[in-house]
């Protein structure tokens, strides 16, 4: 039984300029409280855990005593995290909440009209004696 206290975790997904570079950033609270309502002293750190289905997770990723966490080019997939925090003797809390998110990198499709808009942003021009 964990005497940690775990708050929510939140993710955020966040595109880079680079192609193909998408980020995943993890940001949680950090863990003041034990289970029993006493000041946690000896927090050791934060696992994150990754499962393609809900509640079934792979091993955990030790991201150590920081609470944020950038996955760097994940690949497409329907994904479902959560982080337990541990502490210096090894005993590790339960889940925080759960976060599903999908990753496509597929690019969009222009949009259906987009031959007749652009036949009619070329007029426009033509117009206003700008060439194409």
């Amino acid at each position: 039984m964990s005497k940690l206290k775990l708050s929510s975790l939140i993710l955020a997904l966040s595109l880079s300029t680079a192609a193909m570079a998408d980020n995943l950033t993890f940001k949680w609270d950090a863990v003041t409280l034990n289970a029993d309502g006493t000041p946690c002293t000896d927090l050791g750190g934060y696992k994150l855990y990754r499962g393609t289905a809900k509640g079934t997770y792979g091993g955990p990723i030790d991201v150590g005593n920081v609470t944020t966490y950038v996955h760097s080019e994940p690949k497409d997939g329907k994904y479902y995290y959560v982080v337990s925090a541990y502490d210096t003797s090894g005993n590790e809390s339960g889940y925080s909440n759960e976060v599903g998110v999908t990753i496509d990198h597929t690019a969009p499709r222009p949009p259906s009209n987009f031959s007749l808009l652009q036949k009619i942003l070329t007029a426009i021009l033509q117009l206003l004696g700008k060439r194409v």
